[in-house]
């Protein structure tokens, strides 16, 4: 038992040492979106939630506003 969690926490590290630093000018806020990504987020929560709850008439008015 002893073998495999050391097994395990060993290809977790592993794992997550391959990840790719995140560069340092960029931010990853987002304070740092612009208008046209988060308009984007926007419509997507909504027609997320307007499609989780299978409300039609907001997804065709969703459909009709693009």
């Amino acid at each position: 038992m002893k073998q495999v969690l050391a097994l395990f926490l060993g290809l977790l590290c592993s794992a997550l040492s391959l990840q790719p630093p995140k560069p340092v000018g960029q931010p990853t806020s987002p304070a740092g979106v612009d208008a046209g990504s988060a308009e984007l987020v926007t419509l997507t929560n909504a027609w997320t939630d307007a499609s989780n709850s299978k409300d039609r008439a907001k997804l065709e008015a969703l459909m009709a506003s693009g």
